[in-house]
C-alpha cells in the first residue's frame, strides 16, 4: 500500500436495510526530517530482533506520520461517523462500519468518545490498524460499550505485517477478547 492511501481512504457503514454510507477522510501527513527517522530514536518501541531487521526507513517514516497526526483533524472525522451513527434507524438492524489505516484511528475516535447512542449495535470491522500508534488522549471514554464490538483483521498484507509491535493494543484502548473467532468487545 503506497503512504498517500494510508491516510487517505473511506469509511464505510453498511446495514442489511437502507443505503451504504461512507465518509471520506484525508490526512495531510508532514515531511519527517532525517533526524525523525534514524533507528536510534525507536528504542522505545522495543522491536524484537526480527522486527528491527524488516524495520525500513519508509516504515520509520509512516510510523513517525501516524504519531503527528493532527488529533483535532481525527476528531473533526470521528464526530462525522458518530452523527451518522446516531442519526440511523436503530431498528434496521445492526451497523457494519469499515476502515483500514488512518481510517481505524477515525473509528477508535468514535468508540472512545462515549456518543454513540446505546441504543445502536454497532460492529467495526478494522484492518490494517497500527493500535500501538494510536493516541493515548484520543481514548477518552470507557464506558457506553454495551453494544459495541470490534473484529480486528490481524491477518493484513499491510505496511506493517512483519513488525507486530505496531499491530499490539496499548493497554489504555481496553479492548479483549470474547470469543474464538477473533472477534473483541470492549472492556468496561
Amino acid at each position: 500500500m503506497t503512504e498517500q492511501n494510508i491516510f487517505k481512504g473511506k469509511i464505510t457503514l453498511n446495514r442489511s436495510k437502507g443505503p451504504k454510507k461512507s465518509i471520506n477522510f484525508k490526512f495531510d501527513t508532514p515531511s519527517i526530517p532525517l533526524d525523525q527517522v534514524v533507528m536510534h530514536g525507536f528504542k522505545d518501541f522495543n522491536f524484537q530482533e526480527n522486527e528491527k531487521r524488516e524495520l525500513s526507513s519508509n516504515h520509520r517514516k509512516i510510523i513517525r506520520q501516524f504519531q503527528h497526526l493532527c488529533p483535532l483533524e481525527i476528531t473533526r472525522y470521528s464526530n462525522e461517523l458518530v452523527n451518522i451513527i446516531n442519526s440511523t434507524n436503530a431498528e434496521h438492524g445492526p451497523i457494519e462500519i469499515e476502515a483500514s489505516d488512518a481510517g481505524t484511528f477515525i473509528c477508535l475516535t468514535a468508540i472512545y468518545s462515549g456518543r454513540i447512542n446505546n441504543d445502536h449495535e454497532v460492529i467495526f470491522k478494522l484492518s490494517s490498524s497500527p493500535l500501538r500508534l494510536f493516541p493515548k488522549n484520543l481514548a477518552k471514554n470507557h464506558k457506553n460499550f454495551k453494544n459495541i464490538q470490534i473484529k480486528l483483521d490481524g491477518n493484513c498484507d499491510c505496511w506493517f505485517s512483519k513488525l507486530e509491535s505496531i499491530s499490539k493494543q496499548p493497554v489504555y484502548l481496553k479492548i479483549k477478547m470474547y470469543s474464538e473467532s477473533e472477534d473483541y468487545k470492549l472492556a468496561g
